[in-house]
């Protein structure tokens, strides 16, 4: 498994994480929110990734569960 770096990896799904937020609180600063709530998130916990599925799907979900 290829280890990118954070900056990286937010400058690839932001925009995605950002509009799936919005798509669901309906208000963009919530949204927002959310978005830096949830890379924070991925920070901390990204040792117990598990690669059972695609990347994106944990990250939605842990947006998911932010929202």
């Amino acid at each position: 498994m290829k280890i990118i770096p954070l900056e990286e990896l937010y400058n690839c799904t932001k925009t995605d994480v950002y509009g799936f937020a919005l798509s669901v609180l309906k208000n963009s600063t919530d949204a927002e929110d959310v978005l830096h709530s949830t890379y924070l998130s991925i920070w901390k916990s990204s040792y117990m990734y598990v690669p059972k599925s695609k990347p994106m799907s944990w990250i939605i979900t842990i947006t998911k569960n932010h929202c």
